[in-house]
């Protein structure tokens, strides 16, 4: 069984020298969960997506929509969150 997505680019632009600044990925929307024994995640150190198809012959697609989070707030009028993106995962023989 094969496993693949398209679309999945992630520019991050850390704070500044003397910031601290923590970051969540967080999947806004999954549409297709049944696909998979171990939900997509995403590693907010790594920007890894990791996954676990379920086994058998299972095909399809899913359909995530993404965010970033900024863990500092929006004090001050700041933004904490990055525009929605997706990302295709595709599951074929």
């Amino acid at each position: 069984m094969n496993a693949s997505y398209t679309n999945h680019v992630i520019s991050v632009q850390s704070a500044g020298p003397n910031e601290v600044q923590g970051l969540k990925y967080v999947i806004v929307n999954n549409t297709n969960p049944g696909l998979f024994a171990t939900q997509p995640a995403i590693n907010a150190l790594t920007g890894n997506l990791t996954f676990k198809v379920k086994g058998g012959t299972v095909t399809g697609e899913a359909v995530l929509t993404i965010k970033l989070t900024d863990l500092g707030g929006t004090l001050n009028g700041g933004v904490n969150e990055s525009p929605t993106q997706q990302l295709t995962i595709r599951v074929g023989s």
